[in-house]
């Protein structure tokens, strides 16, 4: 089981929980949701195409559910229900 550290250690949460409880995507993750390669969704992020991921916990950048959301629409014409 994969387990990430928050806040300096403090909190340790799986990937799953970080998903499903903190409702946090890290670009691979967002990328499998959108149906695109992660190296697209990096390139895209990089040439200003597509929004960079907001929250930083530690060192890393994550999307928020929010954010998941909007980027679906835009690209399959989705909207969260």
């Amino acid at each position: 089981m994969k387990t990430e550290r928050f806040c300096g250690g403090a909190m340790i949460v799986t990937a799953d929980e970080r998903r499903n409880v903190l409702n946090l995507f890290n670009v691979s993750e967002a990328a499998r949701q959108l149906g695109i390669a992660v190296q697209q969704m990096h390139r895209d992020i990089k040439a200003g195409r597509l929004p960079s991921p907001q929250v930083r916990v530690g060192r890393r950048l994550y999307f928020t559910r929010d954010d998941l959301d909007k980027l679906m629409e835009q690209f399959h014409g989705i909207k969260p229900k």
